[in-house]
């Protein structure tokens, strides 16, 4: 495996893997449009799972422009998973944002909200975990990084099933402007992402692609 480790030469440029602690809000009348896209209510445990879910993915967002490769994404994830476990915490603080990010959506995958709460040996599974994750999204010809949209609906997608919604389906209707539940999930996350209202065909096409991609059922 080659790239560079990013999480050994002191605080990464990006601001290492801290920022995907950082905190938002969703705000009332987003948390009652997912709510209602759901067909129930959130509960406040939900909203702030969302909340730190979406900081996770502003994360990305923020790394985009940092142009660091997969594979050191890769190398740096390994090193985390594999290093000794008084140097873990260093690690995962001083690694780059996309590596953070990664390693952050593993630990809220497990139950683990607060990155800073995490023990040696969570943080250790969860490298372990996005390791795999990362290498099974791509081809065995080596795809090249996915922009963080991509990564976003995805994670949409995810949340989406996690509470418990199991129709996928993406559909919009022009005479009445009514979206499927699934793309009105969709639009609100991206839009709380990208501070404004979000193309709704683009992230039709999107969520698309990642359906596809990830073999989600539509039924």
């Amino acid at each position: 495996m080659t790239g560079k480790n990013t999480a050994k030469n002191g605080l990464h440029p990006s601001g290492g893997g801290w920022v995907s602690g950082r905190a938002i809000q969703i705000g009332q009348k987003c948390a009652t449009t997912l709510s209602g896209a759901l067909g129930r209510e959130l509960t406040t445990q939900e909203v702030m799972e969302i909340e730190h879910g979406l900081a996770i993915q502003w994360t990305l967002k923020a790394s985009h422009d940092d142009k660091v490769s997969r594979q050191s994404v890769k190398t740096t994830l390994k090193y985390i998973a594999d290093c000794a476990e008084d140097d873990v915490h260093e690690a995962y603080q001083n690694c780059d944002t996309t590596t953070g990010a990664e390693i952050g959506c593993a630990l809220s995958a497990a139950g683990i909200y607060e990155s800073s709460a995490a023990s040696p040996a969570a943080i250790q599974s969860a490298a372990k975990a996005a390791l795999l994750s990362v290498m099974s999204l791509e081809s065995k010809g080596g795809a090249p990084a996915k922009g963080y949209q991509q990564m976003l609906a995805e994670w949409c997608i995810r949340s989406w099933k996690y509470y418990g919604q199991t129709n996928c389906a993406v559909w919009f209707k022009d005479e009445s402007g009514d979206h499927s539940p699934l793309l009105t999930w969709t639009l609100t996350l991206f839009s709380t992402i990208e501070k404004r209202p979000f193309d709704r065909r683009k992230a039709e096409r999107l969520l698309v692609a990642a359906i596809k991609a990830g073999k989600v059922s539509t039924v």
